[in-house]
Formats: C-alpha cells, structure tokens, sequence
C-alpha cells in the first residue's frame, strides 16, 4: 500500500521500491533480533543488533539492547567501550544508559 502510494506520488521514481525492501528487511532483522533476544540467544541477538546498527546506527532500542546482550556475553568491557563511542555524551545521561553504566561497573568490580 505505502510503496502504491508512492508510485502514485512519483511514478518514475524507481528508488521507492528499493527504500522499501530495505526497510522491509529491516522490520525482519528487528523482529527475529526480537525473538533470538527473547529466547535468550544473546550470541545470535548481538550479531544480528550489531547488523542492524549499521544501517540505523541511532536506533536507541537496539543500541540498548545490544549492550544488555554484550553483558549477558559477559563482554563487559566492549560494552563499556560502546557506550564511550557510540552512545552520545548526552544520551548517556538518559536513565535506560545509566542504569546499565552502573551494571557494567558494579559486574567489573569497580
């Protein structure tokens, strides 16, 4: 219906269709992340958040949760490192980024 609408709009524009599968595989990537983070597959959600976070790399669900599966892996320092490099400074004041700053430091011993 959207991608109609869009020919509708722009009918030579053959980009719509392309801009759509991509957010259609998207959605997928984004509902079996969903369902491996569900089952406790944090090895295969991590994989699969990191590929996410390449095409949308300001998605704050994922980024969060992408962190939780790195602790759950017991990656306690590279998810540390990933909220210094790609969390913003003013994102990490947020309480969803605190609180998992604090699970990170308190599981590190520090």
């Amino acid at each position: 219906m959207l991608y109609q609408k869009c020919l509708n709009l722009q009918p030579r524009d053959s980009s719509h269709k392309s801009d759509l599968n991509k957010v259609t595989k998207l959605l997928a990537q984004f509902e079996q992340f969903n369902e491996y983070f569900a089952d406790g597959k944090y090895e295969k959600a991590e994989e699969l958040a990191a590929t996410i976070l390449l095409s949308c790399p300001e998605f704050k669900d994922i980024k969060l949760k992408y962190i939780e599966c790195m602790m759950k892996n017991n990656k306690l320092q590279e998810a540390l490192s990933f909220l210094e490099k790609k969390v913003s400074a003013e994102d990490r004041y947020e309480e969803d980024y605190q609180y998992l700053i604090c699970l990170i430091l308190y599981y590190q011993g520090t």
